[in-house]
């Protein structure tokens, strides 16, 4: 593990400040599946996957994103986790290959299901892929008629992130400054202080609450 610091930075345990959006949909989308972009794109379920291979994806996937907190979790941690029978985990393949997966957490308090987890491995964003993954991993998440389906979103996260998820039928419907530990500690590299990051679509929509915690982070 990789603890090394910036001269520049703060202490190595120093936390962050993220800003968190949560998000909700309490009907299914009225639209018919969308398609996959092309031939060879496949949503697998994983049934029963390792640690190691989910600690890859959610690498992967994650780690230009900030996405470390289950890297703090022991093995015997994070197997319990995904091993869940609440949890259902789906890998998009693309010819064959991991290009991204998604972590569906099913009941939950008011019997809403959670998009714990969505994303695509770098090398396969900006294929059309994401609108596609995106819409069936909603679909799944209504599969079993939870009263609602919800996800948040931050402003460590893609820009376009929150455009999409309003796109496909989720509104905002709280906000929370959060406070995390310091990624340093699994070897993920520290994002910039929250004051230095560039403008950001969570920025914005985090004003409309007036800078108070809302939501149920």
């Amino acid at each position: 593990m990789n603890l090394s610091t910036d001269a520049t930075d703060p202490p190595l345990g120093t936390d962050i400040d993220v800003d968190v959006l949560f998000l909700e949909m309490t009907t299914p989308p009225a639209r018919p599946p969308v398609p996959a972009p092309r031939a060879g794109v496949d949503i697998v379920p994983m049934t029963r996957p390792t640690v190691g291979f989910f600690r890859y994806l959610y690498d992967a996937v994650g780690r230009e994103w900030t996405w470390f907190e289950r890297c703090l979790l022991s093995d015997e941690a994070l197997a319990a986790v995904i091993g869940a029978p609440a949890c259902a985990l789906y890998q998009l393949q693309v010819d064959g290959v991991p290009a991204g997966f998604c972590e569906i957490t099913r009941d939950l308090p008011e019997g809403a299901t959670e998009i714990t987890f969505f994303g695509l491995i770098g090398d396969f964003i900006g294929q059309g892929l994401g609108w596609y993954f995106l819409n069936a991993t909603v679909d799944l998440s209504w599969a079993t008629a939870p009263a609602k389906v919800i996800l948040n979103t931050c402003d460590l996260d893609h820009t376009r992130a929150l455009g999409n998820y309003t796109r496909a039928g989720f509104r905002v419907v709280g906000y929370q400054r959060k406070h995390l530990p310091d990624p340093r500690l699994t070897s993920v590299p520290r994002p910039p202080a929250l004051a230095d990051r560039p403008p950001h679509p969570v920025h914005a929509a985090a004003a409309a609450f007036d800078g108070k915690d809302g939501g149920t982070g």
